[in-house]
């Protein structure tokens, strides 16, 4: 791998920078084959759960598996990769008080979009845009090519700094298409205005994502319930801490009156 201020100073001029082969194809290959199997008893499960909300396959659009911490031991050392964590935390922390706030994995999932898919639109990520830093980091683990056939990501160049959203449906000249192989790693500012290709090839184009922010971000799901405590037990403290469990609200000013907890909460309503 490269000089770590090498690849942020690329970061911080266009928002994104590409880690060439972090993953080995069998790695790739046997993470993509778990998380097909976990998505189709994912389908069974929800279509055979009366109170579920048949979401599973949201208007069609993709193949996707969320919550990737309490599938599998594998995605949770994926997600704290140290080399790809160092250069997240080091970007995410100059948005933080004292730069020593801690970063929390935010949301993380699998997705394989449709065949045919159209183009998606250009957007952003961290839902605000008033910072010329870094409020959300993605960091998308590429388990088969991407191509500008198959759905590849694109994006416009250096637009983490624009300040604005980008306009419906406007073709910007300076638009770039990220291909990669198997076993890439692309990193990118989610203020970065970026979408996917049309889906014209029918072929994977299994991604894994990892959003990373500073802790105060809201976790789009609550971890504290839904991580079985075998799996809990295996993390380190540093994975532990990714996923939130210092930073869980108390339930009362009698439990805790700080935001933040002086130790690793575990999780609830499950049992050992």
């Amino acid at each position: 791998m490269k000089n770590n201020k090498n690849l942020i100073r690329k970061f911080k001029k266009i928002g994104l920078l590409k880690i060439e082969k972090l993953l080995t194809e069998n790695n790739a290959i046997n993470l993509k084959e778990k998380l097909i199997k976990i998505y189709f008893k994912n389908i069974k499960k929800n279509l055979s759960d009366k109170n579920a909300i048949k979401q599973v396959d949201i208007n069609n659009e993709a193949q996707a598996v969320h919550n990737l911490h309490n599938k599998n031991i594998e995605f949770v050392k994926l997600m704290s990769n140290y080399n790809v964590v160092k250069i997240v935390e080091n970007l995410l922390k100059e948005s933080t008080y004292k730069k020593s706030e801690d970063i929390i994995c935010q949301k993380s999932f699998a997705r394989n979009p449709s065949f045919s898919k159209k183009k998606q639109p250009l957007h952003t990520d961290s839902r605000f845009i008033s910072s010329s830093k870094p409020l959300t980091i993605n960091v998308f683990w590429l388990l088969d090519d991407f191509t500008k056939s198959n759905g590849a990501l694109r994006f416009v160049p250096g637009s983490h700094k624009y300040l604005k959203f980008p306009k419906n449906n406007k073709k910007y000249a300076d638009e770039k298409i990220v291909e990669g192989k198997r076993g890439d790693v692309v990193i990118f500012d989610g203020n970065v205005w970026h979408g996917n290709t049309a889906k014209i090839k029918n072929q994977d184009r299994w991604v894994i994502v990892f959003r990373f922010a500073p802790w105060f971000y809201r976790p789009s799901f609550q971890n504290e319930f839904n991580t079985p405590i075998k799996l809990f037990n295996e993390m380190s403290d540093k994975e532990k801490t990714l996923l939130g469990f210092r930073h869980i609200p108390p339930k009362n000013e009698f439990i805790r009156v700080g935001s933040r907890s002086k130790i690793i909460e575990r999780p609830k309503n499950f049992k050992k």
